[in-house]
């Protein structure tokens, strides 16, 4: 992966817990470009108010694997996510937290 292609490069791992119990992973790639602009640009869908978003002082965008919504800052990816539903992030966390332990009666499932 490079900051040039469609994949970019992954900068930051972090985990959540999805519905508080899930270990949910998000990565978040750097990328030398706008996304959303160049593939309307390529596809020739651009109106002419359109505008590429400016890279960040560090000449990168920052977005969520899966999602388009560029930050220019990677610590602006950070705290859009840590105000998610779903959050907060753990980054830099390698394996996903522990989850609560499911406890099942069996008793009353039979």
């Amino acid at each position: 992966m490079a900051l040039n292609d469609h994949e970019g490069e992954l900068v930051l791992v972090g985990w959540f817990l999805y519905d508080g119990a899930v270990p949910t992973r998000v990565e978040i790639v750097a990328r030398n470009y706008d996304v959303y602009y160049q593939v309307n640009d390529d596809d020739d869908l651009l109106e002419r108010r359109d505008q590429a978003v400016p890279l960040g002082t560090d000449g990168r965008l920052y977005y969520f694997k899966g999602n388009l919504q560029p930050h220019r800052t990677l610590e602006a990816a950070q705290a859009w996510a840590d105000r998610q539903p779903w959050g907060p992030v753990d980054w830099n966390v390698p394996e996903p937290p522990p989850a609560d332990p499911v406890i099942v009666d069996l008793a009353a499932a039979f």
